[in-house]
């Protein structure tokens, strides 16, 4: 906890973590979950604040990269305002925990999605929480992206996608410049790049 509770000091997030797992309200994962999550190399936890709205944690994000000389948010287009995820969001209110794989590239973490265009990548998504339903699969948010990018580089001095690109599954778009699209994001050159791409778009580089 000790770990996760210095990203949020970083981040200048005023949130106590034991309290709020001691309380109840926190949301999570229990013990079968973190048996199947290391069963399937799900091994690297990050906590998030659901209770702080995007925009917040974007400034924080954003002061934090600028602060440590890391880099900034270049946001590419503002569709992460209009998404799915911002309009209607679908997670806990409060504190919760993620799971994700430790590796650093796409290919990697989840080579049966590299190369494949977001709605190939959505497809993949369903059939593996056919098959392994207690894993409870979901893509990411851009909250959860970023809070795990700083997670990543304070613990282990690096960043997901030095050569590879993310589908942000979660932030799936529909607006009259960018419809039937997602969000995708990378790490090059200390800044974190977001932007939205047409849904049938896909590059040997590219997963989720």
């Amino acid at each position: 906890m000790e770990i996760h509770q210095e990203i949020f000091k970083l981040l200048g997030i005023d949130l106590d973590i034991e309290k709020e797992r001691s309380s109840g309200k926190a949301a999570l994962a229990d013990q079968n979950q973190l048996q199947a999550a290391q069963k399937n190399g799900y091994d690297f936890s990050v906590f998030i604040p659901g209770q702080i709205s995007r925009e917040e944690i974007i400034k924080k994000v954003q002061a934090y990269l600028s602060n440590s000389i890391l880099g900034a948010i270049n946001f590419y287009t503002q569709d992460y305002l209009y998404s799915k995820a911002a309009l209607k969001p679908l997670r806990p209110k409060n504190l919760y925990q993620i799971l994700l794989k430790s590796q650093k590239e796409v290919s990697a973490a989840h080579p049966q999605t590299a190369g494949k265009s977001f709605d190939q990548c959505q497809e993949i998504l369903a059939q593996t929480n056919k098959t392994d339903p207690i894993l409870n699969l979901k893509g990411l948010t851009l909250e959860e992206y970023l809070i795990a990018q700083v997670n990543l580089f304070n613990q282990k001095r690096d960043w997901f996608e030095a050569a590879t690109t993310s589908w942000l599954l979660e932030e799936q778009i529909n607006t009259v410049q960018n419809p039937n699209s997602c969000l995708r994001a990378y790490f090059r050159v200390n800044a974190i790049g977001v932007g939205a791409c047409p849904v049938k778009s896909f590059r040997p580089k590219r997963g989720a």
